[in-house]
């Protein structure tokens, strides 16, 4: 057996076994391929690896988005309800208005303040739904905000529910500058301020008028003259000096009628008096003008006698009669007018001769001598030299019959 070679040996071998198998290339084949799947494998595993920790990554990041998200959208749903709970608790009004002038949203704490239910004011012009003057004050808002970017102070007038209210505007421009210009306008509810505003000024005014009746009244009652305040035939108010002249009391005048019957007893004068005065309170209200004075012949209490100057002015609604006593004067001129009427002088130019020359007394009035000569006594009416003033030679003066 030693002396059979190999090829011997392998061609017995083919001959009895057949033809060997051989698996060497197969084997490498398979080991080859084996490689190729452990390396596809090991990148595959690496790939996925790769994936799990970018699909790690990227779930972590959206956790971390949706938490985010979260917290801001309940940052917003929190910022909401507070706008929400600031907006119910003020209780102005908030307009969201285009630049024309409509209105695009509304909000009220109180609706019965809104000129009009907010579905009705959506949509539609600040000049449809408001008067003319709060129209064009809601416009100058609108205008001074967008040339400053805000506007303060405006205020309008608005009749809600049969009442005047007043309210203060505050315009500020939420996008300026761009075509779809957007305004804020807040309407706050000003009208108590308003009221109290108002009756601050009555008071301060019913003071002043308070702190002039004062110092008129006590003019008045120190007026040196009697004065009465006249309404319709009321005896409203007469000064201290009024009761004094007459001497009537308050109780017994207490209206015009008693005062006709008490100062003017004669039933002619009474009513020549009172239709003249009449007359002339009529002719006053009519025209406002004053009541000129005349003369009146008024009876005190004790009977006597007082001739009267009375005159008037409007005042409010009622007179301002003013009485000026001349029976002391009106006696005098009587006096005078009898003295004139008995004391007729008639002169000549020989009546008086005065050392150089004759005084010519003809053009003297009676008048004029009267007031020359009233204080003379009579005996030195017959001699010339009182009158004069030098030596004279006179003859008598004699008298007119």
């Amino acid at each position: 057996m030693t002396r059979i070679t190999e090829a011997e040996r392998d061609s017995l071998r083919e001959k009895w076994l057949g033809t060997p198998l051989r698996f060497a290339p197969h084997l490498r084949a398979l080991g080859l391929a084996l490689l190729i799947l452990l390396g596809l494998g090991g990148v595959l595993a690496l790939w996925t690896q790769l994936l799990r920790r970018q699909v790690a990554a990227r779930t972590r990041e959206l956790n971390h988005a949706l938490a985010e998200l979260s917290a801001a959208q309940r940052d917003t749903e929190l910022a909401k309800a507070h706008l929400a709970a600031t907006l119910q608790a003020i209780p102005d009004l908030l307009f969201e208005l285009d630049g024309q002038g409509r209105y695009l949203d509304v909000y009220a704490s109180r609706d019965s303040l809104l000129a009009a239910p907010k579905s009705e004011l959506i949509g539609r012009h600040v000049d449809e739904v408001l008067p003319a003057a709060a129209a064009a004050e809601v416009h100058g808002a609108l205008a001074g905000a967008r040339r400053t970017g805000s506007n303060y102070g405006r205020l309008i007038s608005l009749e809600i529910a049969g009442e005047p209210h007043w309210f203060e505007l505050s315009a500020t421009c939420v996008r300026s500058g761009t075509p779809e210009q957007r305004y804020l306008v807040l309407s706050r509810d000003v009208t108590h301020r308003i009221e109290s505003e108002r009756a601050l000024a009555l008071a301060k005014e019913a003071a002043l008028i308070a702190a002039g009746d004062q110092r008129f009244r006590a003019l008045f009652e120190a007026a040196p003259i009697p004065m009465v305040y006249l309404v319709a035939d009321q005896l409203e108010v007469a000064n201290t000096r009024f009761y004094e002249t007459f001497g009537y009391t308050r109780d017994e005048l207490p209206t015009l009628e008693e005062w006709w019957q008490l100062a003017y007893p004669d039933p002619d004068y009474r009513r020549h008096a009172r239709t003249e005065w009449e007359a002339e309170v009529g002719k006053a209200m009519r025209e406002n003008c004053d009541i000129l004075a005349h003369e009146y012949r008024i009876q005190r209490t004790d009977g006597h006698q007082l001739v009267m100057l009375i005159s008037a002015r409007v005042l409010g609604d009622g007179l301002l009669a003013t009485f000026i006593d001349v029976t002391h004067s009106r006696q005098l001129a009587d006096q005078l007018r009898i003295s004139e009427e008995r004391l007729s002088w008639r002169w000549t130019p020989a009546t008086m001769v005065c050392g150089t020359g004759i005084s010519k007394l003809a053009s003297f009035t009676a008048t004029r001598l009267i007031s020359e000569c009233w204080a003379i006594p009579a005996t030195h009416w017959k001699t010339g030299s009182k009158l004069c003033g030098s030596t004279c030679s006179t003859r008598p003066i004699t008298r007119r019959s």
